[in-house]
């Protein structure tokens, strides 16, 4: 399996986000790549206690995808969780509009 591991601000100040972590997978990829991913609020560890981790996208064909199954918290006072993306969301070619979010 495929991991690549992100970091990412949720205050979504653009000084305070790490560049360019664009997610990288091939089609068919689906139940194969990982992200593993840090959430954290203005540099400290954001809270995940009794969270879900959800993904949200649009493929180009306008197909919603919500997917409640593939995320697992891995670090809930460390703001650490993975995700597995399922093979629906790897299915064309071009991911567009993505929304990829955790759901508090």
């Amino acid at each position: 399996m495929a991991n690549q591991d992100l970091v990412y601000d949720i205050t979504k100040v653009p000084d305070n986000q790490v560049t360019k972590q664009a997610i990288y997978a091939r089609v068919g990829d689906g139940g194969l790549k990982a992200v593993t991913v840090k959430l954290v609020s203005n540099g400290g560890d954001y809270d995940l206690t009794g969270i879900n981790v959800v993904f949200e996208g649009v493929k180009a064909d306008d197909t919603h995808i919500i997917d409640n199954n593939g995320g697992t918290v891995l670090d809930p006072q460390g703001g650490i969780f993975r995700y597995v993306f399922p093979p629906q969301a790897l299915s064309l070619i071009h991911i567009s509009e993505p929304t990829r979010r955790v759901v508090i």
